[in-house]
């Protein structure tokens, strides 16, 4: 994928949680369209992204939405989080576009 800045498609993927324990992406879910995302990169850098859909799918269903997360949005760098928790047969697709 894209970096930071570089005005592609940015995706990251994490979990929710595993074996019971919170993940880097707990409560992204909970996340909702116009909702602030702030990114900061390796050499502190920081890219403001704004909410702009998300999808929660079964797995069967991840070949059909999975390869939106590695295109742009309206033309714009966009960033796609992808969140899968343990024991559960679904994931969380979250797109933001830079601001």
């Amino acid at each position: 994928t894209s970096n930071p800045g570089d005005g592609g498609a940015i995706v990251i993927s994490g979990v929710s949680s595993y074996n019971g324990f919170e993940g880097a992406f707990r409560g992204l879910d909970t996340l909702e369209k116009g909702d602030k995302i702030k990114l900061i990169s390796g050499d502190n850098n920081e890219y403001g992204y704004e909410v702009v859909s998300i999808s929660i799918t079964s797995n069967k269903d991840a070949n059909k939405v999975l390869p939106t997360a590695q295109q742009r949005q309206d033309g714009k760098e966009t960033l796609s989080l992808i969140s899968i928790s343990s024991g559960e047969n679904s994931f969380v697709l979250v797109r933001a576009t830079k601001q």
